[in-house]
Protein backbone atom coordinates (compact mmCIF):
# COMPACT_ATOMS: atom_id res chain seq x y z
CA UNK A 1 0.00 0.00 0.00
CA UNK A 2 1.57 3.58 -1.03
CA UNK A 3 -0.27 6.53 0.53
CA UNK A 4 0.27 10.15 -0.94
CA UNK A 5 1.26 12.67 2.15
CA UNK A 6 -2.37 14.12 2.28
CA UNK A 7 -3.51 10.46 3.23
CA UNK A 8 -0.68 10.33 5.64
CA UNK A 9 -1.76 13.62 7.15
CA UNK A 10 -5.74 12.59 7.21
CA UNK A 11 -5.47 8.57 8.63
CA UNK A 12 -4.35 8.42 12.08
CA UNK A 13 -3.18 4.40 11.06
CA UNK A 14 0.18 6.98 9.26
CA UNK A 15 2.47 7.77 11.92
CA UNK A 16 6.60 8.24 12.28
CA UNK A 17 6.03 4.71 13.34
CA UNK A 18 4.22 3.20 10.90
CA UNK A 19 4.46 5.63 7.69
CA UNK A 20 3.34 2.85 5.06
CA UNK A 21 -0.36 1.94 6.97
CA UNK A 22 0.38 -1.28 7.36
CA UNK A 23 -1.31 -3.37 10.66
CA UNK A 24 1.47 -2.71 13.42
CA UNK A 25 2.35 -6.42 14.90
CA UNK A 26 0.67 -6.90 17.76
CA UNK A 27 3.01 -6.87 21.21
CA UNK A 28 4.72 -10.30 22.29
CA UNK A 29 4.72 -10.68 25.83
CA UNK A 30 7.18 -13.14 27.09
CA UNK A 31 6.15 -15.48 30.07
CA UNK A 32 7.85 -14.94 33.16
CA UNK A 33 7.77 -16.23 36.45
CA UNK A 34 8.09 -14.45 40.14
CA UNK A 35 10.98 -15.36 42.25
CA UNK A 36 10.76 -15.55 46.00
CA UNK A 37 12.18 -11.99 46.42
CA UNK A 38 9.97 -10.62 44.47
CA UNK A 39 11.71 -10.24 41.27
CA UNK A 40 10.09 -11.41 38.30
CA UNK A 41 12.38 -13.27 35.21
CA UNK A 42 11.53 -13.36 32.03
CA UNK A 43 12.14 -16.12 29.91
CA UNK A 44 11.84 -17.98 26.12
CA UNK A 45 11.34 -21.96 25.43
CA UNK A 46 12.84 -23.12 22.19
CA UNK A 47 13.48 -26.22 20.14
CA UNK A 48 11.27 -29.48 21.08
CA UNK A 49 8.72 -29.07 23.63
CA UNK A 50 10.12 -29.78 27.26
CA UNK A 51 7.97 -33.05 28.06
CA UNK A 52 9.72 -34.30 24.47
CA UNK A 53 12.91 -33.65 24.91
CA UNK A 54 15.96 -35.81 25.38
CA UNK A 55 18.22 -33.43 26.50
CA UNK A 56 17.56 -30.34 28.33
CA UNK A 57 20.07 -27.07 28.13
CA UNK A 58 19.56 -23.37 29.67
CA UNK A 59 21.31 -20.49 28.16
CA UNK A 60 22.76 -17.73 30.35
CA UNK A 61 23.69 -14.59 28.10
CA UNK A 62 25.95 -12.31 28.05
CA UNK A 63 26.44 -8.55 29.19
CA UNK A 64 23.75 -6.21 26.94
CA UNK A 65 22.01 -9.79 25.96
CA UNK A 66 18.95 -11.36 26.22
CA UNK A 67 16.84 -14.37 26.05
CA UNK A 68 16.24 -13.19 22.48
CA UNK A 69 20.23 -13.91 21.66
CA UNK A 70 20.36 -15.42 18.00
CA UNK A 71 22.07 -18.87 19.52
CA UNK A 72 22.00 -20.87 16.46
CA UNK A 73 21.87 -24.34 16.24
CA UNK A 74 20.50 -26.22 13.46
CA UNK A 75 17.21 -26.98 13.09
CA UNK A 76 17.71 -30.56 11.50
CA UNK A 77 20.22 -30.80 14.95
CA UNK A 78 17.62 -29.73 17.32
CA UNK A 79 14.96 -32.19 16.44
CA UNK A 80 17.17 -35.44 16.26
CA UNK A 81 18.38 -34.77 19.16
CA UNK A 82 15.23 -34.17 20.77
CA UNK A 83 16.66 -30.54 22.29
CA UNK A 84 14.89 -28.30 24.68
CA UNK A 85 16.01 -24.67 25.19
CA UNK A 86 15.43 -22.24 28.02
CA UNK A 87 16.86 -18.52 27.50
CA UNK A 88 15.85 -16.10 30.24
CA UNK A 89 16.48 -12.50 30.95
CA UNK A 90 19.26 -12.10 33.59
CA UNK A 91 17.69 -9.76 36.57
CA UNK A 92 18.16 -6.23 35.26
CA UNK A 93 18.54 -7.39 31.45
CA UNK A 94 16.03 -7.42 28.62
CA UNK A 95 12.32 -7.82 30.39
CA UNK A 96 13.28 -9.12 33.81
CA UNK A 97 12.66 -7.05 36.77
CA UNK A 98 15.62 -4.49 37.49
CA UNK A 99 16.86 -4.88 41.19
CA UNK A 100 20.32 -2.59 42.01
CA UNK A 101 20.65 -4.53 44.76
CA UNK A 102 20.78 -7.94 43.78
CA UNK A 103 23.98 -9.75 43.78
CA UNK A 104 25.48 -11.33 41.16
CA UNK A 105 26.40 -13.94 43.52
CA UNK A 106 22.45 -14.68 43.84
CA UNK A 107 22.10 -15.28 40.37
CA UNK A 108 22.51 -18.89 40.29
CA UNK A 109 20.10 -19.28 42.95
CA UNK A 110 17.81 -17.35 40.75
CA UNK A 111 18.83 -20.38 38.20
CA UNK A 112 17.82 -22.82 40.10
CA UNK A 113 14.57 -21.46 41.60
CA UNK A 114 13.85 -20.52 37.70
CA UNK A 115 14.73 -24.57 37.28
CA UNK A 116 12.43 -25.78 39.57
CA UNK A 117 9.42 -23.41 39.07
CA UNK A 118 9.26 -24.58 35.54
CA UNK A 119 9.62 -28.16 36.13
CA UNK A 120 13.14 -28.77 33.84
CA UNK A 121 13.90 -31.93 36.22
CA UNK A 122 16.75 -33.01 37.36
CA UNK A 123 19.11 -33.41 34.55
CA UNK A 124 20.00 -30.72 32.54
CA UNK A 125 22.94 -28.40 30.59
CA UNK A 126 23.84 -24.84 31.24
CA UNK A 127 25.67 -22.97 28.75
CA UNK A 128 26.83 -19.21 29.73
CA UNK A 129 27.31 -16.79 26.48
CA UNK A 130 30.62 -14.53 27.63
CA UNK A 131 29.71 -13.26 30.88
CA UNK A 132 27.16 -15.63 31.27
CA UNK A 133 29.63 -18.21 31.67
CA UNK A 134 31.32 -16.26 34.40
CA UNK A 135 28.45 -15.75 36.24
CA UNK A 136 27.56 -19.49 36.25
CA UNK A 137 31.00 -20.48 37.08
CA UNK A 138 31.03 -17.94 39.82
CA UNK A 139 27.65 -18.66 40.89
CA UNK A 140 28.26 -22.32 41.27
CA UNK A 141 31.43 -21.89 42.98
CA UNK A 142 30.14 -19.20 45.93
CA UNK A 143 27.04 -20.58 46.44
CA UNK A 144 27.42 -24.31 46.89
CA UNK A 145 24.97 -25.41 43.96
CA UNK A 146 26.35 -28.66 43.72
CA UNK A 147 23.76 -31.09 41.02
CA UNK A 148 24.55 -28.89 38.09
Amino acid sequence: MSATASQREKDPRFSMENPDGSPEDPPVFSPKVKLNDDIHIVYRERGVPKAKSNCKIIIVCGFGSSKDMNFQVPQELIEELGIYFLLYDRVGYGESDLNPRHPVKSEALDLQELVDQLWIGPKFYVIGVSMGGWMTSEGKADEGVDDW
